[in-house]
Order: C-alpha cells, then structure tokens, then sequence
C-alpha cells in the first residue's frame, strides 16, 4: 500500500472524530492507519448468518519492518485500526484471525472450546491488500466440516477429530489460487483437533471446525482424558473444497450413525465475497 495515498485516507476518516493526521508528519510518527471490510463477515450465526463482532482481529502485512500488524475493530462495523510508524507500507494480504499467523506460514489449531468455535475462531480467511487502497475482501482458506453428537453421557467432555492420512492441524503453507483467494491444502501427517466442552448428561453438541483442501477420511472420536473413544464413528474418504461446509450425520449415544451429505454447500450466501 502506498504510504500517501493511504495517509490522505486515514486523516480523512479521522477529521470525522476530531484526529487529522497530517500526510506531512515525520515517517517514524505513529499515527492511526485504518482498514475497511465491510461486506466481509466472520462469526457464524444460527441459519448461516454471519456478522463481525466488536474485538476481533485481523493481521497486516508490514513490508517496511517485514512483520504483520494486528488491527482490530471496536464495534463489528468492518472497520479496523491500529497505531503505527507512518513509514509502514501495508501489502501482501490480511488474515482473520490475527492469531493464525506466523512466521513460518499459518496455524491451524489443534483444540477449541465450543464457545469460541460458536463465536468466529474456526473461520481462517486471507484478503489481498492492493496498492492505493485500504479496502479488504476477506475469503475462505479452507473447508468446514459440522459435527452434531447427541445425548452424550456426562463422562464425555471432548471430541477428537482426525484423519489417518492428513494432518487437520498444525502450521500450514497456504496456496495462491489466483484472484486474491488463497487455500490451506492437506498435507501428509496424523495431527488431530479436541474440541473441549462442559460435561453434562444427555447434552447434544454442535460446532463447526475449519479442515485442509484435499480428499481423505476423518475419524470421529468422543470421550474423556482416559478414554478417547467412548463413542467413535469414520467417514469414507470426502473431497473437501474450499469455502464449502460438510455435515456430519449425528452421532447418537448408543446408536452410532455416520456419514457426510453427498454434496457440499456453500457456506456463504453471497459469492462475490465468499465464493
């Protein structure tokens, strides 16, 4: 992003609060740089609606000292802002969450809580940053994959969901796949996701957990820190495409029934942001 044009932008987003920032000021000034997503959501609601939420954090690219700058929006408007030197030159792409990123590639976690899954952290998403502009047009990096379990004894307080061929955690290289979208593909491996939850007896869950591009087999496992397997199901092999979410048939306590919808669906209702 070039430094000018993106300054003349902030002062004129900040004159609107009473904070000019002055394109003149000295390049190691901190002032206030500012993003804008805002047809791009990112916590999933009940019927798919999706919406940001006050907090949330994206990271920058900041070719100028090489290292991602993490933005953040105070009121779930798509707006995001943060404080840096006025000689950062913004590029390359954005990530949601901020916390995926590293400096090796990006992190895909191996255990949530079903709260934080219900409040947007299993929703990793890459936007291009263009020169001369502080718009971003989030998309998709991987799968999801949706698991019900019902009537579960109160001996259960985790599920484990892994594959025998693929690693479904762990640091990944994502792939550029032309028009500002990048993938997290599979990769050989056996790195699993536990999804922690309160345990209560006769309780369903529901979650929904990002998974690589690429085709294999996921096991289902739920259980407890002594015992991994109380009740355990596996799917043939699926093809799992990006920006799309599978189903799991539920898995009931005692009847175990497993299996995935025959054709995906997009988790986006608007394909010009979420295709």
């Amino acid at each position: 992003m070039k430094k000018n044009l993106l300054l003349i932008a902030v002062a004129v987003l900040a004159v609107s609060c009473g904070k000019a920032i002055k394109p003149s000021q000295a390049t190691h000034d901190m002032v206030e740089w500012t993003f804008e997503a805002p047809a791009t959501k990112a916590s999933l609601g009940a019927g798919g609606a999706f919406s940001w939420s006050p907090g949330d954090e994206i990271a920058v690219w900041n070719s100028t000292e090489s290292a991602y700058v993490t933005f953040r929006t105070g009121t779930g408007n798509g707006r995001f802002s943060a404080t840096a030197p006025a000689s950062a030159n913004f590029t390359t792409g954005a990530y949601y969450p901020s916390d995926i990123v590293s400096g090796s590639g990006v992190t895909l976690p191996s255990s949530y809580t079903v709260d934080a899954l219900s409040s947007g952290a299993g929703m990793p998403m890459f936007s291009p940053v263009e020169d001369d502009s502080n718009l971003l047009e989030f998309k998709h990096l991987v799968a999801y994959l949706a698991i019900q379990a019902q009537r579960l004894p109160d001996t259960i307080d985790r599920i484990k969901v892994s594959s025998s061929t693929v690693s479904l955690s762990g640091t990944f290289s994502p792939a550029d796949i032309g028009g500002g979208r990048r993938e997290i593909r599979s990769v050989s491996g056996k790195a699993a996701v536990t999804i922690g939850f309160a345990t209560s007896a006769g309780q369903d869950i529901s979650f929904i957990i990002p998974v690589p591009v690429g085709e294999y087999a996921i096991t289902v496992e739920a259980g407890n820190v002594d015992v991994s397997d109380v009740l355990s199901a596996e799917t043939d092999p699926v093809n799992f495409l990006r920006g799309h979410l599978y189903t799991l048939s539920a898995i009931v306590n005692p009847d175990i029934s497993v299996s995935l919808t025959s054709e995906p669906y997009n988790l986006e209702p608007d394909s010009n942001n979420w295709e």
